[in-house]
């Protein structure tokens, strides 16, 4: 599982590429994702939940 829930002490910038950097990983192993939960306030990310299920 990956989490992120970005801090109010980031800057508004520092936050953004965060976001982008976050939204690169996702699309890069989205075929392997099973869930993918975005939580958006006021059009930022708040919260991002990225779930994998293995096969053993």
């Amino acid at each position: 599982m990956l989490g992120y829930n970005p801090q109010s002490t980031l800057s508004v910038s520092e936050n953004i590429a965060l976001e982008n950097k976050l939204e690169a990983y996702i699309e890069e192993h989205e075929e392997q994702a099973k869930l993918f939960q975005a939580i958006i306030d006021n059009s930022h990310v708040t919260g991002i939940l990225l779930t994998y299920l293995y096969s053993f």
